[in-house]
């Protein structure tokens, strides 16, 4: 019997050793695997000894007035990249200071590519062009599954074409994109400006290899592009989406370009448009639907800041409104899927009839289900401010005018949420619209 015991007790302690040596094992290769912050001033002589491997294809890199530049001249389409060893996909921040040269056909590429499988990759991209150059996400919208298309085109990023505008050849800007492990989403940014959000199919774990590079989309294009400081840092500590107070009065008549996306739709459906005036300040809104026949809501005009987390905010607005026929002005946060939308809008109804607040949960472009109506109300002369609040913590969203609630609702938009605020106008069938956004007060808890 004690011997069996002793035999019992041996192989158990063994066991147990196994086990132990396993987990310091597992726990080495974890940490080999594991990203660590770095940053680069990129030179000639420091690629190899920082650790960067470099493929290219009839483009080089070459040190030229103490910048390291990729040029080249080719007969078929030539690539510059570098890129460092694998780790372990666990969320963190690529980012690269560029500038280009004249206006040609290439990529400049900021991203993550999957270890040993370059074509599956994720990356922001400045698409230099003779004609009108662009941002636009590449890549494959997941690591495994079927490769991306030809062009490896995942999105054109259409709405930061006033964003590439300020880009100009011979100036130093600054490209990152940073892969938010929790919620699946990369996020992107121009000059540490957050410019966008995409939520695709890359999870946490897998080996992948953030890089940099210059890309031709024409042969002979002739690029010349100076990088400077590349970097990369872990987790939650590059720059926040987190929300920060800001006022808007327009100064100039038109949104600035680095706070706001905007939409402006023009075609025999209806048509919206923001004009440019001499004097004051604000932003003057005007469009219509005469071409809308069916029953429904469009919205000519939208500008929405960039994606922020949600923490409780205060939203206010102040507008001077002309014309307000079978339309809305409106505030509204919404999630980056727009599938969630808190909407508080005025809507103007016949002439000499009163306005009317709605309250809704959903878009505008289906605000019928769930629609709240508030009671009616009149603005004194032309001029109308409203306010809308927010608070994740409780889930309950109020709208106030003359520092009276109108509203309360509870909805189910969630704390550090990625949220965009957007202001502009809706209009139904028959409708027109002529109002001037004098200000917009944004405030994120404390107030």
């Amino acid at each position: 019997m004690t011997r069996w015991l002793s035999r019992i007790l041996f192989f158990f302690g063994l066991f147990i050793a196994a086990y132990v040596l396993y987990a310091h094992v597992s726990s080495w290769r974890m940490a080999v695997r594991a990203p660590s912050d770095w940053s680069t001033h990129l030179q000639t002589a420091s690629i190899e000894k920082d650790g960067f491997t470099v493929d290219r294809h009839g483009l080089d890199g070459a040190m030229a007035d103490e910048v390291f530049v990729v040029s080249g001249k080719t007969t078929s389409k030539g690539m510059f990249r570098l890129h460092r060893p694998a780790k372990r996909f666990d969320g963190g921040m690529m980012s690269a200071r560029f500038r280009v040269g004249e206006l040609a056909e290439y990529d400049v590429l900021v991203g993550f590519q999957l270890a040993g499988d370059p074509q599956r990759r994720v990356a922001l991209t400045f698409s230099n062009d003779t004609k009108k150059p662009r941002l636009r996400l590449l890549g494959a919208a997941s690591p495994i599954g079927p490769l991306p298309a030809s062009d490896g085109v995942l999105d054109d990023l259409e709405s930061l074409s006033q964003v590439t505008e300020a880009l100009h050849p011979n100036e130093w800007h600054e490209l990152a994109i940073r892969f938010d492990a929790p919620n699946q989403q990369f996020e992107f940014f121009v000059d540490m400006v957050p410019v966008a959000a995409r939520r695709l199919g890359w999870m946490a774990g897998v080996d992948v290899e953030p890089f940099v590079g210059v890309e031709e989309r024409t042969p002979g294009s002739d690029p010349h592009v100076g990088f400077d400081v590349v970097s990369f840092v872990t987790g939650p500590s590059g720059p926040p989406f987190r929300g920060t107070r800001f006022i808007d009065e327009f100064p100039g008549s038109l949104p600035d370009p680095l706070r706001w996306q905007t939409t402006v739709v023009n075609d025999w459906r209806m048509k919206g448009g923001i004009v440019r005036e001499s004097t004051g300040n604000g932003l003057h809104l005007e469009g219509g639907a005469a071409g809308v026949t069916a029953v429904g809501i469009e919205t000519p005009v939208k500008l929405c800041r960039y994606p922020t987390e949600l923490d409780p905010v205060h939203i206010e607005t102040r507008w001077d409104i002309r014309k307000l026929r079978y339309a809305m002005i409106y505030v509204s946060i919404s999630n980056s899927t727009d599938s969630r939308v808190l909407e508080a809008a005025v809507r103007g109804l016949d002439e000499g009839q009163p306005r009317q607040w709605l309250f809704t949960g959903q878009s505008g472009s289906s605000i019928e289900p769930g629609r709240t109506e508030g009671p009616a109300v009149v603005a004194e002369g032309n001029e109308l401010a409203f306010e809308m609040s927010y608070d994740p913590w409780l889930r309950r969203a109020t709208i106030r005018s003359g520092g009276n609630v109108v509203h309360q609702k509870r909805y189910d938009l969630s704390r550090k949420e990625h949220v965009q605020i957007c202001v502009g106008a809706h209009v139904s069938a028959g409708g027109e619209f002529d109002a001037t956004l004098k200000r917009i007060n944004v405030r994120f808890a404390p107030y």
